[in-house]
């Protein structure tokens, strides 16, 4: 089974029906929940994913009980969820080199030391990090 670390930013495509791209995630999350891939994301995803919904709803893209059903939903998906404090070493030199943010680097970090792709739909950190062969786009990923 194929290992993938996924962001934020394809994570949320999942409950925000307006997103470009929106229907390559969902057949990832598919890939998933069939068991065709595993998910795995560094444990700050969930927080992200819980913080967006919060500001989703806020700006009226979502309605409260859709909002907490997704989060239920999400905690309930079975992603591989990791620590990264022994990896807090490496994340420096990705935010300098990429111009990125600790939250991104994260991402990146994580799916080097497991040594898998990380999937984005985030165009500027997709841009900053084009050269890392590993790091994928939403727009142009193929379901194995």
């Amino acid at each position: 089974m194929k290992r993938l670390v996924v962001d934020a930013s394809v994570a949320l495509k999942w409950y925000l029906s307006d997103e470009e791209h929106g229907e390559k995630a969902l057949d990832i999350l598919d890939g998933h929940v069939s068991d065709r891939l595993s998910l795995l994301a560094p444990a700050l995803l969930e927080f992200e994913v819980a913080n967006a919904l919060i500001i989703a709803k806020r700006r009226g893209r979502v309605g409260e009980e859709d909002a907490l059903k997704a989060m239920e939903g999400f905690a309930d998906l079975g992603i591989g969820f990791y620590p990264l404090a022994h990896l807090f070493k490496r994340m420096p030199a990705y935010c300098d080199h990429h111009n990125i943010s600790a939250y991104d680097a994260a991402y990146i970090v994580l799916a080097d030391d497991l040594k898998v792709d990380l999937l984005t739909a985030d165009k500027r950190l997709f841009n900053s990090t084009r050269k890392l062969k590993f790091v994928k786009w939403i727009g142009e990923f193929g379901m194995p």
